[in-house]
């Protein structure tokens, strides 16, 4: 009979044991805290999730980025011009970056990151979204297990190439230059032609047009 309740309690420890070593596994993943962009997390070569700290002050409320390698996804919620929270996304994979939101449906696009730097871009990238790849904020990040899905852009999505479109915008801008001075109504006129009212702002902004 000893032996019996001997072995018993032996195997409840063993059971309790194994229970506190699971759940302090569980919640063993203290994360680390990061301040940065999304580019220096890329530059950092490590596979992880980061949970946005966002302040009360900011335009993203709430956002989650995941990186892998030299691919980065970020997931996140953006205030926007009605005062209203919406979702919006971007995906690097290394050479291009793709960029969407709720809050502009239709006008889904893609950059080559390479080209974004372009000073004659910048200004126009930043408002589709590309400052959310480069500000720098605070993070808490965890080890990531890398799924390769959360890095293929959606297909149900079709994006221009912002890229493209800028490089036609600005040869269009240069050989009107030398044909018509600065600021001239009809040189003017012809930023009407841009596909969307971002590429009109600019073409008028560079021409001087008011």
């Amino acid at each position: 009979m000893k032996k019996i309740l001997t072995l018993f309690f032996a195997l409840t420890l063993i059971l309790i044991l194994s229970a506190c070593g699971a759940k302090k596994e569980a919640g063993s993943e203290q994360g680390s805290a990061f301040t940065g962009s999304v580019d220096d997390l890329i530059k950092a070569g490590k596979s992880v999730r980061c949970v946005l700290l966002a302040k009360g002050n900011e335009d993203i409320s709430s956002g989650t980025i995941y990186v892998s390698g030299n691919k980065a996804r970020s997931d996140f919620e953006q205030k926007v011009a009605d005062n209203k929270n919406y979702p919006g996304h971007f995906i690097s994979d290394g050479t291009w970056m793709y960029a969407w939101s709720e809050a502009n449906k239709g006008q889904a696009v893609k950059f080559k990151i390479e080209e974004i730097q372009k000073e004659e871009f910048k200004s126009q990238a930043d408002k589709q979204g590309v400052e959310n790849y480069e500000n720098k904020m605070d993070y808490k990040c965890y080890a990531w297990k890398a799924d390769q899905s959360y890095f293929t852009p959606p297909a149900d999505i079709e994006f221009m190439d912002f890229t493209q479109m800028m490089n036609q915008l600005q040869q269009q801008i240069e050989g009107l230059n030398k044909k018509v001075p600065i600021g001239n109504q009809a040189v003017c006129a012809q930023c009407e032609n841009m596909p969307d009212a971002n590429s009109k702002e600019t073409c008028k902004a560079q021409l001087g047009c008011q």
